[in-house]
């Protein structure tokens, strides 16, 4: 089953919490589904709602969440800390 997550800058600034941040990183598993589930895109191009986004998620098998749960942490990483741009 492939999924498509999507993660911007403002999105994860709203959505998610430190503490739930903190979870993710530490591979909580009940955190993973539910951040994640706020990160869902459906059929057309929209995020889902996160009921149906955290549905989907548990729906993956182990192997599937943590190829998406690594996915989503490579771009919250860099939605969350930007790369510096050069400018000093």
């Amino acid at each position: 089953m492939a999924i498509e997550i999507r993660v911007d800058q403002d999105r994860l600034g709203e959505l998610v919490t430190v503490d739930e941040f903190i979870a993710v990183e530490e591979g909580k598993i009940k955190a993973i589904r539910d951040v994640l589930g706020r990160f869902v895109i459906g059929s057309d191009g929209q995020y889902m709602e996160p009921e149906a986004g955290v549905e989907i998620i548990g729906k993956l098998t182990i192997n599937q969440l943590k190829e998406t749960a690594e996915e989503f942490s490579r771009k919250a990483r860099d939605a969350a800390v930007p790369p510096a741009n050069g400018a000093a």
